[in-house]
Formats: structure tokens, sequence, C-alpha cells
């Protein structure tokens, strides 16, 4: 079992999710202190083994992650 410590899981990049889905839409507090909305989900897969569930898909979030 993993602990990644994080309450939400984030992506700025749609091409990284599978198994999309529409949510009912959050706002999500950006570091720079600004406000953005998160309206879709999916799946995260990384290094082929660790799968990351209801992975929130920000388009404005600029972080990456290498998979």
């Amino acid at each position: 079992m993993v602990d990644s410590g994080a309450l939400c899981h984030m992506t700025g990049n749609s091409r990284e999710l599978r198994e999309i889905k529409s949510i009912i839409p959050i706002s999500i507090g950006l570091p720079n202190g600004t406000n953005t909305i998160a309206s879709h989900q999916g799946t995260v897969t990384l290094g082929g083994r660790l799968r990351l569930n209801n992975v929130l898909y920000v388009p404005t979030l600029q972080c990456k992650f290498d998979l």
C-alpha cells in the first residue's frame, strides 16, 4: 500500500487520463493564490503498475510528472 499524502491527485494533461468522466465542477486553489475549476476526472497509471483513481483534470495546472 502506498500513501502519497495528497488529498486529491491532479493533472493538467488530459492525455495522461484514462476512463475520463464528467464530475460536478469543483473549485481548485492553485499555488499562485488563484482558483480554477475541475470538471472531469479519470485514472492515471504510473510506471505501468501504480494506478491512481479519481485524478482531477485541471486544464490550467502547469505541473507535470514523468510517467
